[in-house]
């Protein structure tokens, strides 16, 4: 698998919306089955909002799994990173439970119809 490295522009990451620009950019560097390094090594901190929006984000999209596959991270300070678990974290665990309240009304709506049924 080709690599590719990757210097995200600035001392401060802050912005959800360059961070979306950039996912896109790794999206498409993904589907080309090209993995991607992230050189953060010249990154002194990173915004919830940004890492949220880039990490967290690609780790829903692609899963945990093809996720730790596919990117990897270079020079990064341990307080860049520890935001950038905790913002998978937190995206995973969102979307873990919106995916079962998802299911739970799902069901009761099936068993709901179910019952309507029977009565009729």
């Amino acid at each position: 698998m080709e690599e590719i490295i990757l210097s995200p522009i600035g001392t401060d990451l802050a912005s959800r919306r360059s961070a979306g620009h950039l996912r896109q950019q790794i999206t498409s560097n993904l589907a080309c089955d090209k993995k991607v390094v992230f050189d953060l090594s010249s990154v002194e901190t990173i915004s919830e909002s940004y890492a949220d929006e880039l990490f967290g984000v690609l780790a829903y999209e692609l899963g945990l799994n093809d996720f730790v596959l596919s990117i990897s991270f270079k020079g990064a300070r341990p307080s860049v990173l520890f935001r950038i678990a905790e913002s998978i974290k937190k995206r995973l665990e969102q979307q873990n439970l919106q995916d079962t309240i998802h299911d739970l009304v799902v069901a009761r709506h099936a068993g709901t119809r179910k019952f309507s049924r029977i009565g009729a």
